[in-house]
């Protein structure tokens, strides 16, 4: 084989567990730390909170099955994990303080009241309520004179027919 050959990878060493002298091995640890509180284990064990024998009974984060499964596991204080956590927490306060900021802030610029913003929006709500009762009785009306016809009884269609042709007769004659 050269220095550039290429072999096919076997069917066993494509599984993200294979043996190896150390026994199995698991995914390595993820290049971002688990920021915050853990939950899971870089190997998807659950993660649970233990004391340590020589720091005075410090506490910290550990994947439930490292004794039982070998390889790379997540260890992590508790005090990190909190100020991790605080940290994040202050970060979506800020975040949420900027999209209040953007919420009641006008088109000009000026600050919106919130109490005020709610009235403007129960106005608003009031008309559009009236809009559309308004838009309900002009699809119930007829719109043209071709709609009125066709909404008459037939004996007043036949009427009409016969009245309106004489009487435009005798206005035309008598007018003219």
């Amino acid at each position: 084989m050269g220095l550039h050959s290429y072999t096919q990878p076997s069917e066993s060493s494509q599984h993200s567990e294979s043996p190896t002298s150390y026994g199995l091995v698991y995914p390595s640890q993820p290049s971002t730390p688990i920021l915050g509180i853990p939950r899971r284990c870089y190997c998807g064990g659950i993660v649970v909170l233990a004391s340590s024998s020589s720091e005075d009974n410090r506490q910290f984060y550990q994947c439930e099955k490292r004794e039982a499964r070998p390889g790379r596991h997540l260890v992590k204080w508790l005090d990190e994990s909190l100020v991790d956590k605080i940290a994040a927490l202050k970060c979506s306060v800020r975040e949420q303080d900027e999209h209040i900021k953007f919420v009641v802030t006008g088109s000009n610029g000026e600050r919106i009241d919130p109490p005020y913003m709610w009235d403007r929006l129960d106005l608003y709500q009031q008309e559009i309520k009236s809009l559309q009762h308004q838009v309900g009785l002009l699809e119930r009306s007829p719109r043209t004179i071709i709609d009125q016809v066709h909404s008459c009884p037939p004996h007043i269609i036949l009427v009409l027919v016969i009245l309106v042709p004489i009487v435009a007769f005798v206005l035309g004659t008598y007018m003219g």
